[in-house]
């Protein structure tokens, strides 16, 4: 890390712009049938409230990454703080879902910084080899602990006063983070130019695509992140309307499945020093894998009990906690001077994905459809990186002749 950074500080302002994402895209979820309802629309077009987010926070990281490594991380922490606060007040008093549907498309944008530059400020103040899969694992480990916890304060907010009062939350965590980036934050590129050119972006987005390392775990990554969302915006509505549970109900359920996301980055932030990226990334996948094959095998053999139902999505995060945060730091390591650019195409491809992955979700009906997506997507992920890892091999080197 370089010296004169208050370590605490910058973490401190990083989990608090992750917890504003998280909040941005959890807490609402129970409250999806109560949105439809007040709005007089249909469940599809309240997931396009997701969709739309992931969407426009795809697209804003490819501008807002190189800007990032030209003019600094903490001037876009100190906007995206202000602005996702003032849009989430917006979307509190909203009463049409068109009106809904564009507040989160530009919010999205918010999204989008907050997503680069704490992945960027973290391999600013970190090495390859362990830091930052380390603190990867950190913000993975507050992700499984928050994202849980939203659903189940959303769906406690809505069973009992609204669902306004969601993005309220929101507005309030958003301010957070805008005071600390505003009072607390310092600049930690180090390196930026103070300008940028559309050659500059040409530039650091080619050198990463004729990467193959970048490549491989990128591919990894978009797995991760279209299945995390596909099961984000379709398992409410598994449990509240196959499985009768009111929104104060879903949220303990899907804190208990997101506890293997909490072990398994518990185990890869303990692990990141001793075991390395690469090692730790083919035990995580495996884990999903495995519970891939059971949902699968369960979908077309056996009967889907609640307890199954939560029981292998479990295993499935298990690994996922495993995995995600070692695909990211293995994905950032590149080139630390494009650390931005690098977050920003990293983050375009997996929200593009989890936009993908989200839009899907309201095409497949019932419980198994959703075990199926899943498990499938699970084994995709242990082919891609069982590919990933022939194609990382460094040739043999041949004997020079006497």
């Amino acid at each position: 890390m370089a010296d004169g950074f208050d370590r605490r500080a910058i973490l401190t302002t990083v989990i608090s712009a992750t917890v504003v994402n998280i909040v941005a895209t959890t807490m609402y979820l129970p409250a999806i049938p109560a949105i439809a309802k007040e709005l007089g629309t249909d469940i599809r077009s309240v997931q396009m409230l997701l969709t739309v987010y992931l969407i426009t926070s795809a697209v804003g990281q490819l501008v807002l990454g190189p800007l990032s490594d030209a003019t600094g991380r903490r001037r876009l922490l100190i906007g995206a703080g202000l602005v996702c606060a003032v849009l989430s007040i917006a979307c509190a008093s909203a009463y049409s879902i068109v009106v809904l549907i564009v507040l989160r498309l530009f919010q999205g944008v918010t999204g989008s910084a907050f997503v680069v530059v704490t992945r960027a400020v973290v391999r600013d103040i970190n090495d390859r080899s362990s830091g930052t899969a380390r603190d990867m694992a950190g913000l993975l480990l507050m992700i499984a602990f928050v994202a849980p916890i939203s659903q189940t304060i959303g769906g406690v907010l809505t069973d009992h006063f609204s669902w306004r009062i969601t993005f309220g939350v929101l507005a309030a965590v958003s301010s957070l983070a805008f005071a600390l980036a505003w009072l607390a934050f310092p600049e930690t590129n180090l390196t930026s130019t103070g300008a940028l050119s559309l050659r500059g972006y040409a530039t650091s987005y080619a050198e990463l695509l004729s990467s193959r390392e970048f490549l491989a775990y990128s591919a990894i990554n978009i797995i991760l992140f279209s299945t995390l969302y596909f099961f984000y915006n379709a398992f409410p509505i598994v449990l509240i309307e196959r499985f009768d549970l009111s929104p104060t109900a879903y949220g303990p359920i899907a804190l208990l499945c997101a506890a293997g996301m909490f072990f398994g980055s518990l185990f890869s932030n303990r692990l990141a020093p001793s075991h390395g990226l690469d090692r730790l990334l083919i035990v995580g996948i495996s884990v999903s894998g495995v519970a891939g094959a059971t949902m699968i095998a369960t979908a077309w053999y056996g009967e889907l009990r609640l307890a199954v139902v939560i029981g292998v999505p479990f295993v499935w995060f298990l690994g996922y906690g495993v995995s995600m945060p070692n695909a990211v730091a293995g994905t950032m390591s590149v080139n630390p001077k494009i650390a931005g650019a690098a977050a920003a195409l990293l983050g375009f491809l997996q929200i593009g994905a989890g936009a993908i992955g989200s839009g899907i979700s309201g095409l497949v009906d019932g419980a198994q459809g959703l075990f199926v997506v899943v498990g499938g997507l699970a084994l995709l992920n242990v082919l891609v990186r069982w590919i990933a890892s022939r194609l990382m091999r460094p040739p043999p080197t041949r004997a020079t002749p006497r």
